[in-house]
């Protein structure tokens, strides 16, 4: 009975070390990610473009997070909270987070993080609205907002990214970020790449939220901008994962495309919209009005769609993006500064500038970017107006747009999980400082603002009434928007994207074809 049970023994010790010896073995999961640009700084409340907006997310968190656009706001730091009323809410967070150097954060920690980005004053979407925030205890914050506008709690809640103030005032996280998240930075070459690794200490391991999952050891952000380039890399394996194929490469993967069989795509109409602003400070020639609704005029935007785009989207009829609850259908219908370069001829002249003019666009390397430039260039050039383009990657892009010096038009996109908060980022005056971000000052426009936005007054005849006159005064013109594309690998399956659309590659879940690919 005793060699019997001891040969059991044997047996089932010698299969336990099969078991851990198959799991210590087990081919690491390795993925890799094309980024347009460099993340510029790992700081936590440095301006977001480009990398920033994939990378960040896997190594800071926030109190909250948005699974979907304009969703609910879900616990990651926090536990919940409480309205208090008068726009006053109270949260708890967990009182066992870490972060990768072993700090305890707290709620003091919270109120730092908050106070800090709004000093730094690099991210007023998310910060605009916050009056007040301070720590009752060690794990709880009063936060008050100045504003009841849709949107505007769940921007507070799930925007600020929270740190150590022990860490972040030893070092201000610009090259070495120090994070309570899912990763790590292992290795960063500037302009090409960033590797990120499995956080083996994760505060919340046995208890993650969806947003947190670690489900790849390594992810391998590569800074990829060229079209061409971008699709060998995809062909190639090099990548594993785009949203950056252009318009005229996609239908390589479009069913009966080449690559249809070898990789997965998933489409749908992008919530942003590609938008041109004028710079309306009094110093400059587009602070005339006429001369903003002369360049509407004189820019085919189904032109600009079909150049850019190849055709693949819709032109815009509003500054505002057709998924948001609020948009007026009526708006489709309406004219909007429709092609008509006579007319925009009569407003330079009116404007004093029959002689033409000469003037600055800027934009970022994003080639579609740099493609609708061009052809905004060709069409102001038919009205005697001469451009030029003016492209930096996102860093300084994301500095010069702030800049009222560095140019006269500039290119972004733009959306809202409402209307009425796609406005907020670009026109609210409490925001920037009394006027749009680019320099308009209108307080008829505010006050009309202001009652679309606020949950008392907002309804269908204020945010018409809100858009009618902005559409007049005009200090951006929407122009169009394309369809997003998402190319992932074979087996890279149940693609993770955030509320703005952004992979989350840790929280993607990877089958036996990825890994042994």
């Amino acid at each position: 009975m005793y060699k019997k049970f001891l040969a059991l023994a044997l047996s089932v010790l010698m299969l336990l070390t099969v078991v851990n010896a198959g799991a210590e073995n087990a081919a690491p999961i390795n993925v890799n990610i094309q980024i347009g640009a460099d993340v510029g700084s790992m700081a936590p409340w440095a301006s977001d473009g480009g990398g920033r907006m994939l990378i960040m997310p896997e190594i800071y968190e926030t109190l909250f997070y948005q699974r979907t656009f304009g969703g609910e706001a879900i616990p990651l730091l926090a536990t919940g909270y409480t309205a208090l009323g008068n726009n006053v809410y109270q949260i708890t967070i967990h009182d066992d987070i870490y972060d990768t150097a072993g700090n305890h954060i707290t709620a003091a920690d919270v109120e730092y993080s908050y106070k800090q980005d709004i000093a730094e004053g690099n991210q007023a979407s998310y910060v605009g609205n916050i009056g007040d925030i301070k720590a009752i205890d060690d794990y709880t914050v009063e936060i008050t907002l100045t504003s009841n506008g849709l949107g505007v709690m769940e921007d507070a809640f799930c925007g600020i990214r929270i740190v150590s103030q022990k860490q972040y005032e030893t070092d201000s996280m610009g090259s070495v970020p120090v994070g309570t998240g899912p990763y790590v930075l292992k290795d960063w070459a500037v302009g090409s790449s960033v590797v990120l690794e499995k956080n083996p200490n994760y505060w919340n391991a046995d208890d993650r939220a969806e947003v947190a999952q670690a489900n790849c050891d390594t992810i391998t952000y590569k800074v990829i901008s060229e079209p061409a380039q971008i699709l060998i890399s995809m062909e190639t394996g090099d990548i594993d994962y785009t949203a950056s194929i252009s318009t005229a490469d996609i239908h390589h993967f479009l069913e009966g495309g080449d690559d249809a069989d070898k990789f997965n795509l998933m489409y749908y109409p992008a919530s942003l919209s590609q938008c041109l602003f004028f710079n309306c400070d009094e110093s400059n020639p587009f602070s005339d009005v006429r001369l903003r609704q002369a360049i509407c005029y004189a820019i085919d935007n189904q032109g600009c769609l079909d150049g850019a785009y190849d055709g693949l989207g819709n032109v815009c009829h509003a500054f505002a993006s057709e998924k948001s609850p609020d948009y007026v259908e009526a708006w489709k219908t309406q004219p909007y500064y429709e092609y008509d370069p006579a007319k925009a001829q009569e407003l330079i002249n009116e404007a004093g500038y029959s002689g033409g003019m000469k003037i600055r666009l800027l934009c970022d390397a994003l080639p579609q970017h740099i493609m609708l430039a061009e052809i905004i260039q060709m069409y102001l050039a038919e009205v005697g107006i001469e451009v030029e383009i003016n492209s930096y990657d996102d860093a300084l892009f994301n500095t010069y747009r702030y800049d009222k010096t560095q140019w006269d038009l500039h290119i972004n996109n733009k959306a809202g999980a409402y209307v009425v908060q796609q406005w907020t980022y670009s026109l609210d005056a409490n925001f920037f400082g009394g006027s749009t971000c680019n320099w308009l000052v209108d307080d008829k426009w505010q006050k009309l603002y202001e009652t679309a936005l606020s949950t008392d007054t907002h309804s269908e005849e204020t945010v018409d009434a809100a858009w009618q006159y902005l559409k007049e005064i005009n200090p951006v013109y929407g122009i169009c928007f394309s369809y997003n594309y998402f190319v992932s690998a074979k087996g890279m399956e149940n693609l993770y994207l955030t509320d703005k659309d952004n992979i989350m590659p840790g929280a993607c879940t990877y089958t036996d074809e990825f890994i042994s690919k």
